[in-house]
C-alpha cells in the first residue's frame, strides 16, 4: 500500500476507529487470537494491510461503508492544548483517520498503535 491509496487509506481508518469495538466483540466471541494477529499484520504490514482488513470485515460478515469517530481516548497529562477546530492523524501515517480534539480533553488515540494521534494543524 502506498500512502496515496485512498480506499486502503480509509479501510485501515476504519479499522483503527473501530478496535476498541472489535476486541469486545472478538473477547465475547471468541476470537481475540485472529484480531490480535490481524492488528499485528495492520500495524507491521502496510502492503498487506488493507487485504487483512477486508478479510476481518469479510469474517464477520461487514462492509466498510464509512468511518465512525466514537473513539475520544487520550494521552493523560498532554498539556498541549491547539486551536480547537486542529484537526489530528494517524501516527504511523498508515490510514486516512482523523480526528479533532475537544478543548480541555487528551489528544485523540490512534486504535491500530494504541500512540496519541499526532497534530496537522
Amino acid at each position: 500500500m502506498t500512502t496515496d491509496d485512498t480506499s486502503a487509506r480509509t479501510a485501515i481508518g476504519t479499522f483503527c476507529t473501530s478496535l476498541p469495538q472489535l476486541t469486545q466483540m472478538a473477547a465475547a466471541e471468541g476470537w481475540t487470537e485472529r484480531l490480535r494477529l490481524d492488528t499485528t499484520a495492520v500495524r507491521t504490514e502496510p502492503a498487506t494491510a488493507p487485504t487483512v482488513v477486508t478479510a476481518l470485515w469479510r469474517f464477520l460478515g461487514l462492509s466498510i461503508d464509512g468511518r465512525g469517530h466514537d473513539v475520544r481516548a487520550g494521552l493523560l497529562g498532554h498539556s498541549a492544548t491547539p486551536p480547537p477546530d486542529s484537526r489530528y492523524a494517524c501516527p504511523g501515517d498508515r490510514c486516512s483517520r482523523t480526528d479533532r480534539r475537544v478543548p480541555g480533553e487528551p489528544a485523540p488515540v490512534c486504535g491500530l498503535f494504541g500512540d496519541a494521534m499526532v497534530w496537522r494543524g
